[in-house]
C-alpha cells in the first residue's frame, strides 16, 4: 500500500503550502478569491493502493493564517467541489475517490495544519512501470481544469563491488596484520525516467546473552536491524555509482549499539540488505528548488516555488524501489567486528549468525 511516509519526508511540502497560500505578512493577500489546488502525488506501480493529496490554498485577510490552518474547511475542498481523474497512456485509467485518510490508517502528522480529518483521493487500480499517468482535477464550481502528468519508473538492478561483484562484502581486510579499511563501491542503471535517488543498507544482527563460560543461553536471542542510510537526495550527473568507506560502516555501528564491556550481552553480525529509492525528474526539480533556498545565499521561501500542476501547486511525481536482500559479509568484516579498534566493545563474535 502507498507508504504515505512519503507525504512526511517532504516535510517542505507543508512549509510550501504556506507560501502558496500566501500566508508571508509581506505578501497582499488581500483581493478577489481564486481558486487554487494544491497537489501532493508521487505515484509508485509496486503499491497496492494510490494516495493523492488535493487541498486548496486559503486568503485569511486580517486573520492569523496558523489559525485558519486548524480549521478543515480551510484546507479541504468540500465532497462534491472536485472531481480527480488519473489517465494512463492517454486513456482513462480511474476515479480518484474521496477518502479520509486516518480511518484508513494514515492519520496526518501533527502540525499547523488540522490533523481530522485527512482528506486524500484514492484508487485500488494497479499501477504500470514506465507508463505516463496525467492527474486532472475538475472544479464542479467553477469549470476549471487542472492537468500535471508524470511517467512512472522502470525497473533497474544493485551492482555491488567490492572489489569484485562476485565476493561477500568487504568494508575491511586483513593485510600484513593489520585490518585496512575498504571501499565498497554501490552501481545501477540509471533508468531514462528516475533523476534522484536514496540508498539504505540494513544492517542485520543477534543479540544474546551468555555465561561466565562465554555460551549462549537458551532462548535469549533477538533479531535486530539497523538502519544505515549514507545517500540522501543524490541527484547523479553522468555517473550514478557511489563509494561508501568501511570506516563509515563502522562508525555508523559505534554511534548506533552500546558499549557491552563488563556485561554478558554480545553480538553476531548476519548480514545486510541493500535498498535503492529512485524519484522521477519533477521530484528532483524539486528537491533541487528547496535546497537552492536554503543555507546564507537562499530565502526562507523559494521566490517562484517548483510546482508542476498546471494552475495550482506542488508535486505530481512517481517514485520505485529495488532491493538486493541477505547480501553476506565478507569473513574479515566479522574479524573487524571482534577485534577492530572502533568496534571491539560492541560484544561481536568473530563469525557470523548460526
Amino acid at each position: 500500500m502507498q507508504n504515505l511516509s512519503l507525504f512526511r519526508s517532504l516535510a517542505a511540502a507543508a512549509t510550501l503550502a504556506v507560501a502558496f497560500s500566501a500566508c508571508s505578512n509581506e505578501v497582499d493577500v488581500i483581493g478577489e478569491w481564486k481558486e487554487i489546488p494544491i497537489v501532493y502525488g508521487i505515484l509508485k506501480s509496486q503499491d497496492t493502493a494510490t494516495y493523492i493529496r488535493i487541498e486548496k490554498a486559503y486568503l485569511p485577510p486580517n486573520t492569523d493564517a496558523t489559525q485558519v490552518a486548524q480549521i478543515p474547511d480551510s484546507i479541504y475542498f468540500a465532497e462534491g467541489d472536485i472531481t480527480a481523474k488519473l489517465y494512463q497512456n492517454g486513456t482513462f485509467f480511474a476515479d480518484l475517490a474521496r477518502v479520509d485518510g486516518a480511518l484508513e490508517g494514515y492519520p496526518k502528522d501533527t502540525g499547523i495544519f488540522a490533523q481530522t480529518p485527512n482528506i486524500l483521493y484514492k484508487t485500488r487500480r494497479p499501477l504500470l512501470n514506465n507508463a505516463t499517468y496525467r492527474l486532472e482535477i475538475v472544479s464542479n464550481r467553477t469549470g476549471q481544469t487542472y492537468n500535471s502528468t508524470t511517467e512512472t519508473i522502470n525497473n533497474t538492478s544493485i551492482l555491488i563491488t567490492t572489489p569484485s561483484a562476485a565476493r561477500a562484502v568487504r568494508w575491511s581486510f586483513f593485510d600484513n596484520n593489520a585490518h585496512v579499511f575498504n571501499d565498497v563501491k554501490f552501481d545501477w542503471r540509471e533508468p531514462d525516467n528516475a533523476d534522484i535517488y536514496d540508498l539504505s543498507i540494513y544492517i542485520k544482527y543477534d543479540e544474546f546473552e551468555v555465561n561466565s563460560q562465554e555460551q549462549e543461553l537458551p532462548n535469549t536471542r533477538v533479531s535486530k536491524t539497523l538502519v544505515w542510510k549514507p545517500v540522501s537526495n543524490y541527484i547523479p550527473s553522468g555517473i550514478v555509482e557511489r563509494q561508501l568507506n568501511g570506516e563509515a560502516f563502522y562508525r555508523f555501528l559505534v554511534r548506533q549499539l552500546s558499549n557491552v564491556t563488563g556485561t554478558s550481552l554480545r553480538r553476531c553480525a548476519r548480514n545486510m540488505d541493500v535498498r535503492l529509492d529512485m524519484g522521477g525528474e519533477d521530484l528532483a526539480l524539486y528537491v533541487r528548488a528547496g535546497s537552492a533556498n536554503q543555507g546564507v545565499v537562499g530565502g526562507l521561501f523559494p521566490t517562484d516555488p517548483y510546482s508542476n500542476i498546471g494552475g495550482g501547486f506542488g508535486i505530481f511525481s512517481s517514485t520505485y524501489y529495488v532491493e538486493r536482500l541477505n547480501v553476506p559479509f565478507d569473513q574479515d568484516v566479522f574479524l573487524y567486528l571482534k577485534e577492530g579498534d572502533l568496534t571491539k566493545d560492541l560484544g561481536f563474535v568473530s563469525t557470523g549468525c548460526p
